[in-house]
């Protein structure tokens, strides 16, 4: 399945967009016209993925024609290509006749056909009867702004927590208070909402106790500026939820990263920012033959143990913690943060959104530093942190696990991000080890 979250927020949403719509597929047609460029990046992933792509026949054809990873060439024109023109067809035939001729006619029977011959359960007839789920998203706050994620409460609850605290003035943005504040912060949202998070439509879950401030100040007062907590456990969001009745499970975490992201503003005030994730790097590699296009993963979001708040069910949205961000001030957007990166991706937008907000920091500064990421155990943090801080949150009592941030190793997300700051100027931002591009 493949689930796309888009949060838009925009003075005028009628012509223009249609417009936007039309030109969209226009720009995806020329672009798979001459076929899918190979750079470091996508010739790096197929390496790295080359076994199970082996399993796969379909994907191995297109993925790896001449039975090895493609070796991406120095200049944009010499890059070998991938066969785009099934996908080129599928989008054509999209762009023709709208949405419904991906759920219904020939794309849904060519994907209930490769289902049944390889035993998998999605039906056209599954297809034809789906509908998107339109959210109407509340707006949080954060200091003087607020902002919409999509649905993340992980990142509402590491907010709230660290609204709790003084950040501007005990934190300096590159001390290890900062980094332990963010562990702790990031540690018991992860927890909390692995443990008490499920659709909503089909089990009892505290939704508004998870994002309350109140609940936020409780846990932050159990948090100390110069100690970790040896283990972070999962707290009572139900003693602020209304109804207060409900249960909890051991956490459910399922870490995952096929995720490619947006961010966009213009002079007359719009904002976009969009996410849409296969689940893995090439989905599930069950490649529809026909049709170009790779089945989703994202199941794994999904608690695999029966009767648990996550489990797996007939029309269940799962935990989804892979957030994007608009910031309004004063009744306007301001900004926009998207990323990539698994569950990772709260931690980069977290540190974007809060080192612009707090630490006054410019916008690419802000998303390039160095960020630390808990998901309630061991607190990761990347190698560029100096050791003497590293030093000082092992003394605090923190675990660390130390990554290194590289173009061909990126552990903690990879964020893009616009801004528009007080004088009206527009900023654009993207992460430089990801290979992503900003401008205007």
């Amino acid at each position: 399945m493949l689930y796309n979250l888009i949060w838009e927020y925009t003075r005028n949403l009628s012509e223009p967009w249609v417009l936007l719509y039309e030109s969209i597929h226009e720009k995806a047609l020329d672009l798979l016209k001459p076929g899918g460029p190979v750079d470091w990046r996508i010739a790096r992933t197929i390496m790295w993925n080359a076994a199970r792509i082996r399993n796969y026949p379909a994907a191995e054809a297109l993925l790896m024609p001449g039975d090895l990873p493609p070796r991406p060439a120095t200049g944009y024109s010499e890059y070998p290509r991938l066969d785009f023109r099934d996908m080129a067809q599928t989008m054509k035939k999209i762009a023709v006749e709208g949405p419904g001729a991906f759920y219904q006619g020939e794309i849904a029977e060519a994907i209930e056909r490769e289902m049944a011959a390889n035993g998998g359960l999605l039906t056209a007839a599954d297809l034809a009867s789906y509908s998107p789920d339109v959210l109407v998203q509340p707006r949080y706050s954060y200091r003087d702004y607020e902002y919409a994620t999509c649905g993340d409460l992980i990142s509402v609850e590491a907010l709230n927590i660290l609204e709790c605290f003084d950040v501007p003035g005990c934190c300096d943005p590159e001390g290890a208070t900062y980094r332990h504040l963010m562990g702790e912060g990031l540690g018991q949202a992860f927890i909390d909402n692995f443990t008490f998070s499920g659709d909503p439509r089909y089990v009892r879950t505290p939704l508004e106790g998870l994002a309350s401030k109140s609940y936020a100040k409780h846990l932050a007062e159990q948090i100390r500026l110069d100690q970790a907590r040896r283990e972070i456990a999962p707290g009572d969001p139900w003693a602020f939820q209304e109804g207060k009745a409900g249960s909890s499970q051991l956490p459910s975490m399922a870490p995952f990263g096929g995720t490619t992201q947006v961010c966009a503003a213009d002079e007359q005030g719009n904002v976009v920012s969009l996410i849409t994730s296969l689940g893995g790097a090439f989905g599930s590699l069950v490649l529809v033959p026909g049709t170009g296009i790779f089945l989703g993963n994202a199941m794994m979001c999904f608690d695999p143990r029966p009767g648990n708040i996550n489990s797996v069910g007939p029309g269940r949205m799962p935990l989804y913690g892979v957030p994007v961000l608009i910031a309004f001030k004063d009744g306007r957007a301001t900004g926009a943060i998207a990323g990539s990166g698994g569950y990772r991706t709260t931690t980069a937008l977290l540190h974007t959104f809060v080192n612009v907000i707090d630490h006054g920091i410019r916008l690419q500064a802000a998303l390039e530093a160095p960020r630390v990421h808990s998901q309630g155990d061991t607190l990761d943090i990347d190698s560029r942190i100096p050791p003497n801080v590293r030093d000082q949150l092992r003394a605090m009592g923190h675990e660390l696990r130390v990554f290194e941030s590289t173009p061909v190793s990126f552990p903690f997300g990879r964020p893009s991000a616009v801004w528009c700051d007080e004088a009206g100027r527009l900023h654009a931002a993207s992460d430089p080890f990801s290979g992503g591009s900003a401008g205007f």
